[in-house]
């Protein structure tokens, strides 16, 4: 049998005896099966992108309310200051974060997973969003598994 690799590059490595995927090596003798798995895009992400974003806005226009309302002439100019650069960094930090999570909200790339079927069950061994790349190395490994 030769050692020749079915598939090379710097992630995946698959001879007839070894698969290693990011230094992991799987015996060959035991996958039953290679699949390629679309997982759909994390939502999950976005969410708490959008809630700490939807927090921080709430968060700088309650000391403006209390500002707006209790502002005199009394008013040390230092307190006010602060108070403006306080309202002003967690509107910007809230903004930045409803930003963020409306581009992983919107975001519709899915995830390609290869998966290893074996005796001990299956293994998620390498996730990219490249679907021809998983597509080439479940191509290499059923190769591998038929030698």
């Amino acid at each position: 049998m030769s050692s020749t690799p079915f598939f090379l590059d710097e992630r995946v490595q698959i001879t007839p005896n070894l698969i290693t995927v990011d230094g992991v090596n799987y015996a060959v003798s035991g996958i039953r099966q290679a699949k390629l798995v679309e997982a759909s895009p994390d939502r999950q992400k976005g969410l708490a992108l959008l809630i700490a974003g939807v927090t921080c806005l709430l968060i700088a226009a309650v000391p403006l309310s209390i500002m707006l309302a209790t502002f005199s002439a009394k008013t040390s100019l230092t307190t006010l200051s602060l108070e403006i650069i306080f309202i002003t960094l967690t509107t910007l930090i809230g903004l930045a974060l409803l930003f963020a999570s409306r581009k992983t909200l919107t975001a519709n790339h899915p995830r390609y997973i290869l998966k290893l079927v074996t005796a001990q069950g299956e293994i998620n061994a390498l996730t990219t969003r490249e679907h021809a790349y998983i597509e080439k190395i479940v191509a290499a490994i059923q190769c591998a598994i038929l030698n």
